[in-house]
């Protein structure tokens, strides 16, 4: 649907859908199957079956011989002596040799009418209907007749827990909910998919990426979420974009009055001259810095597939080839990921002079992490301050306050590298090292 129906819609359609169905399920029910009636037993049938052999006892009905006395079989009913004196009648023996059971009336669900419709006017007895002159039995019951040499005993079978027509409507409504699964399931999936992409595309932003737009799909709310973020983007990127540009103009900007500067001390007294010709030189090379910060900043990366293990290795021989106390752990299987080659070399180039610069030495530790790559650079240097952890990833923050170039640089390098990090998907943290000094902490 292109212009989309909020959740709420949704949710009240399908809540309609499914009340509508369940009724059309109930309908069919009520026409599909006959209608229940209660079990019933009329006298007649228990004149035929006691005096029957015992092998022909109905399927409905238990049979049961005793000796001495008639067995009970169900506790909850009580002796009827009217109805055994008729019973008695009706078989043609002594009204000594018959007893019969019925369930009382206040435990028996009233009987279908039915019954009652041909009963010549003869009033119920006890709650037992006459039809057509016949005691019908609803409920438990009992017969027992003494033939002489034992008592034979009819009972119908104990109640169970659901009827069959119980039964029946547990299955109907069952297959019901079966069938309303896949309509549940089939809109969860249409509501949860758009919500998935925006989790994603939000997700990117998170990282700094150069994403695009967030897709302005789905139901009306997350529609307006997706416009919202969309909206919010712009702005940040325009903000991010005027404060670079900013800030590149300025260091650009910086390097005319040096130079001046440089030309009108060529005449001035050597000492002084000398100072001030280093004074420019540190400043050179700290606009130098900004504007690299500035350009790579603005400059998209690449993505190629890239083996970081043959990266590393590399980057570890040209550092010793320089006299730098380099080793690396790096698994002889290729390590792909997808990057720009040259910030990446970049990234850990400037944690491993990092590392020389503020330790003795530089140790790098390479292994798989699930989709991607996790390399520590160890050093064996003083380290920082808990709280100056985080903070020497600000831009032109340094673990050294003073800004002498020969303690460290501008404070633009682990900005760098993290952004490159980040850049990438992944992330670069700063942790103390048990052995002394730290870890650069990266994972790509």
């Amino acid at each position: 649907m292109k212009r989309g129906f909020s959740i709420l819609a949704q949710t009240v359609l399908l809540l309609v859908a499914a009340v509508g169905l369940t009724q059309i399920a109930s309908i069919l029910l009520l026409f599909a199957f006959p209608p229940p009636r209660p079990d019933f037993t009329p006298m007649s049938e228990l004149v035929e079956h006691l005096k029957a052999p015992a092998q022909e006892a109905p399927d409905d009905l238990l049979f049961s011989q005793s000796a001495t006395v008639p067995v009970r079989l169900h506790l909850k009913t009580v002796e009827d002596r009217e109805f055994s004196a008729m019973l008695a009648e009706r078989m043609g023996v002594d009204a000594k040799s018959v007893r019969v059971w019925i369930q009382p009336e206040k435990d028996r669900k009233p009987p279908l009418r039915i019954f009652d419709r041909h009963g010549g006017g003869r009033p119920n007895i006890r709650g037992v209907p006459i039809r057509r002159g016949e005691p019908v039995f609803v409920g438990s019951l009992q017969a027992s007749w003494f033939d002489g040499t034992a008592w034979r005993t009819l009972a119908t079978p104990p109640n169970t827990l659901f009827s069959d027509w119980q039964q029946r409507v547990l299955i109907w409504f069952m297959l019901m909910s079966l069938l309303l699964l896949p309509l549940a399931w089939l809109f969860a999936r249409r509501l949860t998919r758009p919500i998935r992409a925006l989790a994603r595309a939000a997700e990117r932003i998170g990282r700094d990426e150069a994403v695009e737009s967030v897709p302005e799909q789905g139901p009306s709310e997350l529609r307006l979420a997706g416009h919202a973020l969309n909206r919010l983007q712009s702005r940040v990127d325009a903000h991010v974009r005027e404060r670079t540009a900013m800030i590149g103009a300025i260091a650009h900007d910086l390097r005319t009055p040096l130079a001046r500067i440089a030309f009108r001390m060529e005449g001035a007294d050597p000492d002084v001259r000398d100072k001030v010709q280093a004074d420019i030189a540190q400043m050179e090379a700290m606009i130098a810095d900004t504007i690299a910060f500035v350009r790579g900043a603005e400059a998209p990366q690449r993505t190629d597939p890239l083996d970081i293990a043959a990266l590393v290795r590399r980057i570890t021989a040209n550092a010793r080839e320089t006299g730098k106390d380099v080793d690396a752990d790096v698994p002889l299987d290729p390590l792909m990921i997808q990057g720009d080659t040259v910030a990446v070399e970049r990234l850990l180039t400037n944690l491993i002079d990092n590392a020389v610069k503020f330790g003795t030495q530089a140790r790098i530790f390479v292994r798989s992490a699930g989709q991607g790559v996790a390399i520590d650079v160890a050093d064996n240097g003083p380290g920082l301050p808990d709280d100056m952890l985080e903070r020497v990833f600000d831009p032109f923050e340094r673990g050294d306050p003073s800004r002498n170039r020969s303690t460290g640089g501008t404070g633009l390098g682990l900005a760098i590298a993290r952004s490159i990090a980040r850049g990438h998907g992944g992330t670069l943290d700063l942790v103390r090292n048990p052995e002394g000094g730290l870890i650069a902490r990266l994972r790509l």
